[in-house]
């Protein structure tokens, strides 16, 4: 019986674990593609942007359109804004949706399967919880880049437009996906 409430607590701890060492987004919900998907959709990552408007910190959020020399443009709802890079503080870009619900869930049945182990469950449940959250923070930071930790060049592949806004291109008739 003590076993069995030791384990049942190591997996709340495990469940905790996932909870805070997993990346979050302000994207909204499903708008994210999967990594292959984006590949093939004409569309740019999702952004957060933190930056100085006449002396007023602003945070927009919306799909990144284009990056240009001084310039990143994004589109919020229906209307594209372009945001000079000087007065950006930060930006958190999410490329493609992580995915991790496969590995929380084969990290919750590879540690219940433990409990075939008897005592040695207490070496090896921990291996399990440690090491299924560790891979499950790194793939949900996997698709995440931040400015100023990354150069603007980095984000580039990530918009819709990589090579900047189209010359002749009517900002009006943008759509957001």
């Amino acid at each position: 019986m003590y076993i069995k409430k030791k384990f049942y607590a190591m997996i709340a701890g495990m469940l905790a674990l996932f909870a805070m060492g997993c990346a979050s987004t302000t994207a909204p919900s499903k708008w994210l593609s999967l990594p292959q998907e984006t590949q093939r959709l004409a569309y740019g990552g999702w952004i957060s942007i933190n930056y100085q408007n006449d002396r007023t910190p602003t945070e927009v959020h919306g799909e990144l359109i284009a990056i240009h020399s001084d310039s990143i443009f994004l589109l919020v709802s229906n209307n594209l804004i372009g945001i000079p890079t000087a007065k950006i503080a930060k930006a958190k870009l999410t490329a493609f949706d992580a995915n991790t619900a496969p590995l929380v869930l084969w990290s919750v049945l590879g540690t219940l399967s433990t409990l075939s182990h008897g005592v040695g469950l207490i070496i090896s449940a921990p291996v399990w919880i440690i090491s299924s959250t560790a891979a499950t923070s790194a793939q949900s930071y996997a698709p995440q880049l931040s400015f100023p930790k990354k150069s603007w060049t980095e984000f580039r592949p990530f918009a819709r437009f990589p090579n900047g806004l189209p010359p002749g291109l009517e900002r009006r008739t943008l759509r957001p996906k």
